[in-house]
């Protein structure tokens, strides 16, 4: 092959283009489910972004949109690592609206008292619970904090060491999750203006999801095993890092916090914390239980 073609080939490789086009293949070859847009514009409170893939299923008058990010990362070198929101103390409180709940944009279709009633749609972040939902059987561990792990190796292959303090961070993660809920809010607002217009109702379901190359593992750890003073884990072997196809993080943006706020929850709901005002759930899957998460979750719809 020519050189010039070689480099460019290579250089596509590393941006994520081809892996763009495969996930369209996978997502577009699922059963019941289309792809309907790609790199689509949206902008929201004067942020703008390009959404990778818009996917929609159909079923039982339920629309799903699938707002999905492509996040190619060289998963030798890349690891994202989640903590499960679970109680760490007897008197914590701190868990998203007490049982970890999955908070999505949706369009309901609400009717008055009224005889014939009026049917109105209505734009609401929906909360489904998991311990009664179906949506439970997609991942039991939902997660609130998370980071990205680089591994940095040394001439003769071997890891690095002495570049531990600089591996972790959470920028990377946060920025994919303020794109795609950027992404889906702004979607959402383009819809429900279309739905206005033509006064065509509709019960829908708007869901964010992040397609990475990155290896995904989940934190089991006891409070107890770490040290008060130091802040470090006591003891290593009772730390388990465990595998995951995907996971569901339940994360607080660090922009549009008004725009999320503004929309109220569906049923309304009395919570011991306020954080789940600002809270937004993210599907992070990945790339290589793509297909056998699109598949899971025409039937959870």
């Amino acid at each position: 092959m020519d050189a010039k073609n070689d480099f460019i080939i290579d250089a596509l490789n590393i941006h994520g283009s081809f892996f763009h086009k495969k996930c369209i293949e996978a997502i577009s070859n699922t059963e019941n489910l289309s792809v309907i847009e790609k790199e689509f514009p949206v902008e929201l409170d004067n942020e703008k972004t390009k959404i990778d893939i818009i996917a929609k299923n159909y079923f039982s008058n339920l629309e799903s949109y699938f707002i999905i990010e492509c996040k190619k990362a060289d998963n030798n070198f890349k690891t994202w690592v989640f903590f499960p929101d679970i109680k760490h103390g007897l008197n914590d409180n701190s868990v998203i609206g007490g049982d970890s709940p999955l908070i999505i944009d949706t369009f309901l279709n609400l009717r008055n008292s009224l005889d014939p009633p009026i049917w109105t749609i209505k734009h609401v972040r929906y909360i489904h619970e998991f311990s009664t939902n179906i949506y439970r059987d997609i991942n039991s561990k939902v997660c609130y904090d998370a980071y990205q792990i680089k591994f940095d190796y040394d001439k003769e292959g071997d890891i690095n060491w002495n570049n531990i303090p600089k591996s972790a961070n959470k920028k990377d993660i946060e920025d994919a999750c303020n794109q795609v809920l950027l992404g889906t809010r702004g979607f959402v607002l383009h819809k429900f203006q279309r739905l206005s217009k033509q006064n065509n109702l509709t019960t829908a379901s708007f869901n964010p999801i992040i397609v990475t190359t990155a290896k995904l593992l989940v934190v089991d750890v006891d409070a107890s095993n770490v040290t008060i003073n130091t802040g470090t884990i006591i003891n290593k072997d009772k730390v388990k890092l465990i595998p995951a196809e995907w996971v569901i993080y339940n994360y607080k943006p660090n922009f549009m916090l008004n725009e999320i706020n503004r929309i109220p929850f569906f049923p309304p709901k009395n919570v011991i914390n306020d954080s789940i005002d600002y809270t937004m759930s993210v599907f992070i899957v990945n790339s290589e239980s793509l297909t056998k998460f699109m598949k899971l979750f025409q039937i959870m719809s």
